[in-house]
Parts: structure tokens; sequence; C-alpha cells
């Protein structure tokens, strides 16, 4: 009998109107190691303190109305406990006095917004989840290596267990590669799984990592369609013919397994058939599974077809300028590299569908950095695939230029650059409208297709007509 796959759903938190009367506590609070007791006193304690009326002092509280808040009206005395837990996180401070006209001691609680300085936890909810995948994903890492143990045991083979002995070796005797993203080798048959009977994927949720796990192409010139062979090594067999390398990554489980395939069914036809096999490799099966980690297979779909559209993949496949099928399809489907929002997807918020507040200031800093002839700045890992230094921040089809900046962000930045410096209208009106069929230049035409977004072919504009009919599906393909 088949195990059947446990289907984890969705939890989402919504509004159901807009909230009069509320407080506001900090996510440094909100993930604080403290029960939740502690967590309600603090917001009891932060609710009376009034923002609209300007005052910072606060109402009276009794040590009897905190008992009442969270149940413990019998034995009042136990609410020290708790307010003893926010004074160790520095949320609460307790200041007792001695009120000499009335003659009666006074407790005041001065309850803290702000993080304390040297504070080492959770500031933002992003921190707190980042530290829930990684253990999730240490979790998910074990139990691969224990199937592959496993397996390995069954088969009678040698079991070497994590740190012990020397790092493995490849055939030829070196020391193995050691990629920082999901590579785009082309793999052997060894390299899939021939486990196509996998049950259908959940609703999956994977790994993600938030750093910048492109095509996994290395350097500078990385991107999603630069050629790269793969680097199998041959071990002659007994009669002399070459044999095949073994399985390059790690497996992974069915239900993982499901996850993936459920993914690659995202992906345009087209773009599945130029894969090895019609599917990922074993070694690029973890940068699918991070994807699955933030979104579900629905948001992931949104995602591919927006992309596909935006990064000109289909004109560049049709006119042969895609090299690297395996990269474009990572491309498709890893979370923005730049945005530190995990609710952004390309610029939109997807809980609000707003336009992300962090995405628009970040590529006004770009712009107005290459105004100023100023190197722009990039988060911590931009050369693991090659990506436009310009607003689009696209990935690049081919070899990048040096300045990593694309031509529709060259033209952008032109026409703003001569905008600033106060140019005539006649001026800025020979810089070439973007969505214009007629826009390509004389330099733009010779200039490697990498190094260009532009309009397409007029082979493939035709080519897309003919094949265009009415779709059931959001996707365009």
């Amino acid at each position: 009998m088949t195990k059947r796959t446990k289907v984890e759903g969705e939890t989402r938190v919504e509004s159901e109107d807009w909230p009069a009367l509320f407080t506001m506590v900090p996510e440094w609070v909100t993930f604080a190691a403290i029960s939740d007791r502690a967590h309600r006193i603090y917001t009891v304690l932060a609710s009376h303190l009034r923002r609209d009326t300007g005052s910072r002092t606060t109402s009276v509280i009794t040590q009897a109305d905190l008992a009442a808040v969270v149940g413990l009206e019998s034995n009042p005395e136990r609410v020290r406990r708790y307010i003893s837990e926010l004074e160790e996180l520095e949320a609460v401070r307790v200041i007792e006095e001695w009120d000499a006209v009335r003659k009666i001691p006074i407790t005041r609680y001065v309850v803290r917004f702000n993080p304390p300085p040297g504070f080492t936890g959770h500031v933002r909810v992003q921190d707190w989840q980042e530290e829930r995948r990684t253990a999730r994903t240490a979790r998910i890492i074990e139990r691969q290596e224990k199937e592959v143990r496993r397996k390995a045991k069954a088969a009678g083979h040698p079991v070497t267990r994590k740190n012990e002995g020397h790092e493995p070796r490849n055939s030829e005797g070196h020391e193995p590669r050691k990629n920082e993203g999901p590579s785009t080798d082309v793999p052997t048959p060894d390299e899939t799984s021939s486990d196509d009977t996998a049950p259908s994927a959940r609703s999956a949720r994977g790994v993600r990592s938030t750093s910048s796990s492109g095509s996994g192409a290395r350097g500078r010139s990385g991107s999603a369609a630069s050629g790269k062979e793969g680097s199998s090594s041959e071990e002659a067999g007994k009669a002399g013919v070459p044999g095949q390398r073994g399985a390059d990554g790690p497996d992974v489980s069915r239900e993982a397994l499901a996850a993936v395939r459920a993914v690659e069914a995202l992906l345009p036809p087209v773009l599945v058939a130029k894969l090895p096999y019609g599917q990922f490799p074993n070694r690029n099966r973890p940068a699918v599974l991070a994807a699955l980690e933030s979104r579900t297979v629905d948001q992931l779909r949104e995602r591919v077809a927006r992309r596909w559209i935006a990064y000109a993949y289909e004109p560049a496949l049709h006119d042969g300028e895609l090299r690297n099928p395996i990269g474009a399809a990572l491309e498709l489907i890893i979370p923005n590299r730049f945005c530190p929002d995990l609710s952004c997807d390309d610029g939109t918020l997807i809980d609000t569908r707003e336009e992300c507040r962090a995405c628009t200031e970040r590529k006004a800093r770009l712009t107005a950095d290459h105004l100023a002839g100023r190197a722009p700045a990039r988060p911590k890992g931009e050369t693991d695939t090659a990506v436009c230094a310009g607003p689009c921040e696209r990935p690049f089809l081919g070899d990048a230029p040096e300045d990593l900046v694309c031509r529709d962000c060259r033209v952008e930045l032109d026409r703003a650059l001569q905008l600033h410096l106060g140019a005539p209208a006649d001026q800025t009106d020979d810089v070439p409208a973007l969505d214009a069929a007629a826009d390509v230049s004389a330099d733009t035409e010779d200039a490697p297709a990498g190094q260009r977004y532009g309009p397409p072919s007029a082979e493939y504009v035709s080519w897309r007509q003919q094949n265009r009919a009415p779709r059931s599906t959001p996707a365009p393909f």
C-alpha cells in the first residue's frame, strides 16, 4: 500500500476591517523567549500608553488588574514572576517609589518599545523566520543523509558518517568542488532519479535560503545563459569503456521529489524540453525546494509566468540565445535576491498587491548612485549570478558587460541624466523608447545578446503571432 503524502496547508493572517484602537507590540518582544503570560502582561502595559494623547504617562493599573488578565485572580502575587521575565528582557523596568504626601508605595512600570542596547535576539519577523528556515534545512539535510547511509548499508557499501575521516574525493583523487549556489552542470542519467511514481506534490514547503542563490553560475558571467560544460570524471570500466560518474548531489525523499516534480510542471514545456532528461538534476533540487519555503505552488506559478515574460526568455530560447536552460529554469523560481521583505515578489507585496516600498527605495538609490558616478551598493552574494546592476535587476541572458548594466537600464539612466542636467525636450526625444518596434540602434544590434533586452527579433514576433491561442491558465505558455 502506497503511503499517502502528508499535505501541509497554508495559514494566513488577514484583517476583517481596519483597526480602530490597537496596541503596537514590537516584534523583538513578540519573538522573545518569554512565557505567554509575560507576553500578555507586556501587551496590557503597552496598551495603557496612548500615543494619540501625546503623553508618555499612563493611567493607574494595579497588580490585581494584571493578575486578572492572565488568569491569576486567586494568586496575584505570582504576577511578579512574569514581570521578572520582562525585566530580564529589558522590555519593562519596575521602579518602586514612596509617595510622601499620600504615604503610600508607588510602583511604576516603564515600558520599552525599541530593543535595548546590545540586544541580540530577533529584531524583525524576518530574523525569526530565517532561524526557523535554517533549522528546517538542517533537519531535511540530516534526513537525506540518513536515507543515503541507509541505502548504502542495504547495498553492502561501507558507510562513512558526516565528519568522519577525510573529505570525499572524486575518481581522480582531487578534492570536490565547493559551490556557492546551485550548479547548472548537465548530469548523466545516474544523476537523475528514476522514481517518477512519487505521490502528488503538496502545497510544498521545502528549504529556502535568503542568500543569493541564482542559477549557480560562478563569477560575474555566471548568468542563466552562460554556456558551461559538465565536469564529470570518467573511470575506466572493466572493458576499457569510460564509466558514468556517480550521482552528484544528495538523494531526496519521495515527498521532496514530488514537490520538485510539481515545480517542474509549472515551467514552460519548451524550457522543460531543454532540461536534461526533462527534469532538474539532483544537485539543483535543493534550490527548487528552497523556492517552496516561502511560496506555495500556485504562487510560484504566478512568479514563473511573470518572469518568463519579464526576463525575455521565450524570445531568447526561440532565437537560440538561451544557452543554459537549467540556469534559466532556476531564475524563474528563485526568491528575490535583493529585497529583505519575504512577502515581496519582484516588487509587489503578495498579500496586499501593493508596491514594495523597500524595492522602490532601493531602485531609486541605484539610479542615484549611477547618476552620481558611484558603484551601486549591492547585497552580499551579488556575483553568484550575473544580474543587471541597474534598476531592472534582471539576470543577463549571456555574458554581462563590465559595468553590469543592461541596454534598457542604460537608456533609462541616460534619459534620467539628461533630465537631471536640464536637457531640452527635443534632446530627450532622441533617446529611444523601450516599447518601440524600431527601437534598436546600430550599436545595440551589434552588442552581445546577453547585454541587452530590446525588442525581440522579427522571426520570433512572427512565430509568436502564429502560435498564439486562447489559454485556460494564467501562464503565457
